[in-house]
């Protein structure tokens, strides 16, 4: 008789447990939906963000409009020089980037691959040379 009351106990004890779980978890799932559903309201008025629409945009462009620093202060190493183009002398390079038309043409046969140039590369020129990732060598561009 006692072992059936305390059964009986335990699944109601049980039961109750499940129930306040449950609730928790369908308020927190409810007011998840809100927020998703006032997101979504927000970006179709065009007033997602804060402020008015597009001052992040114009944050964003005047930052990437910004000219290549030459050169910058790094604690404890000194002054770091960024690296130029051998060819025109632009600031505009990138060491080992991404082969996009390789990448993307992988990624849409489904077998992404992120092939890597080897060496330097300028986006002003298109010139392409070899050196290691600290100094670039000043040889004539390929």
């Amino acid at each position: 008789d006692s072992v059936a009351r305390r059964a009986a106990l335990s699944w109601a004890r049980h039961r109750e447990l499940t129930a306040a779980s449950l609730r928790r978890k369908t308020a927190h799932l409810r007011e998840s939906v809100v927020a998703v559903l006032q997101t979504l309201q927000a970006r179709s008025r065009g007033t997602a963000g804060e402020g008015p629409p597009g001052a992040d945009v114009k944050a964003a462009r005047q930052l990437l409009d910004e000219p290549i620093l030459e050169g910058l202060y790094v604690h404890g190493v000194g002054l770091y020089e960024q690296p130029r183009c051998p060819k025109c002398q632009s600031l505009d390079v990138n060491f080992r980037e991404l082969d996009r038309p390789i990448a993307y043409l992988s990624a849409f046969l489904r077998v992404p691959m992120p092939v890597q140039r080897e060496g330097w590369r300028c986006h002003a020129c298109s010139a392409e040379w070899e050196g290691d990732e600290d100094t670039p060598t000043t040889e004539s561009p390929t």
